[in-house]
Parts: structure tokens; C-alpha cells; sequence
């Protein structure tokens, strides 16, 4: 039986392999440093990450005068926004004040129309209901006796 002892200082992590072989050894200690590899890389990124996000937040960080400028630019926005508010309240107020229906009489026009009335229309008569004993309707009907009759036998 084969033994090998292997570890990684980053990660301070230690383990022995053990196999039939060397070759079964060998590969076995393989898969285990590029699986320390990964998840030496993952940590890094992680820490990299970390300490840029600590970086970016010291650089929000505010001195005392910006605190002060911000707290009265705050101040200001905050007036003038209750003026605003107000002078919403008194339209609304107001509109509500009025009568809110319309006077059509007001709104209507009188004014002459400038083109002339179209003449009235001239009533054509209607005819009478035709009959069935109207000549249009009449049928002749003539008898003509063939002059020899076809025998049958």
C-alpha cells in the first residue's frame, strides 16, 4: 500500500492519500490540489471583493463639513417641498370650492349661420297598391289541338 502526505499553506489544509499503487496515488493526489487550486482562487476573489467593498465605502465615508452641507441642503429641499405641498392642498381646495357643473348656456352660440336653409323637399305621390286584375298581370291562352294525334300501340 502507497501513502503519500500532502497540504496547502493557504488554505492550511493537510490530508494523506493512500492506494494500491502509485499511479493510483499519484492521481489521487492530483484531483486534490486542483481541488485546494479552485478553491484557493475562490477565496482570493472573495477577499479581493471584500477589501474593494471596504475601500469603496472609506471613500463614501463624510467629513464633518459635508455632513454639515448635505444636513442643510436637506434642510432646503425639505422647505421647498412642503411650499409645493401647500400649493397642491389650496388648488385642490379650490377646485373643490367651485361649482363643479357647467353652464351650457354660456357655452352655446347664437350667432347667425351664415349659409341658407336647404329648400323643403317636394313630395312625390305614391302609386296605388297594383291588383291582380291589372292587365300587366292578364295571361293569354291560346288552345292548339295537334292536327294529328300520336297513336300508341
Amino acid at each position: 500500500m502507497w501513502e503519500k502526505r500532502i497540504g496547502h499553506s493557504g488554505l492550511n489544509a493537510f490530508r494523506v492519500v493512500r492506494g494500491q499503487t502509485q499511479d493510483d496515488v499519484d492521481r489521487k493526489v492530483s484531483a486534490q490540489q486542483t481541488i485546494w487550486a479552485e478553491r484557493w482562487l475562490r477565496k482570493l476573489n472573495a477577499d479581493r471583493i471584500r477589501t474593494s467593498r471596504v475601500n469603496l465605502l472609506s471613500q463614501r465615508a463624510m467629513t464633518q463639513a459635508q455632513i454639515g452641507i448635505a444636513r442643510t441642503t436637506a434642510l432646503e429641499q425639505t422647505r421647498e417641498l412642503a411650499l409645493e405641498r401647500e400649493a397642491l392642498e389650496k388648488t385642490l381646495l379650490n377646485a373643490l370650492a367651485r361649482d363643479p357643473r357647467p353652464d351650457w348656456d354660456n357655452k352655446k352660440d347664437h350667432s347667425p349661420f351664415p349659409i341658407a336653409q336647404p329648400p323643403r323637399p317636394t313630395f312625390i305621390p305614391i302609386p296605388r297598391e297594383p291588383l291582380t286584375s291589372d292587365s300587366a298581370f292578364a295571361i293569354e291562352v291560346e288552345s292548339k289541338r295537334p292536327s294529328n294525334p300520336p297513336v300508341f300501340r
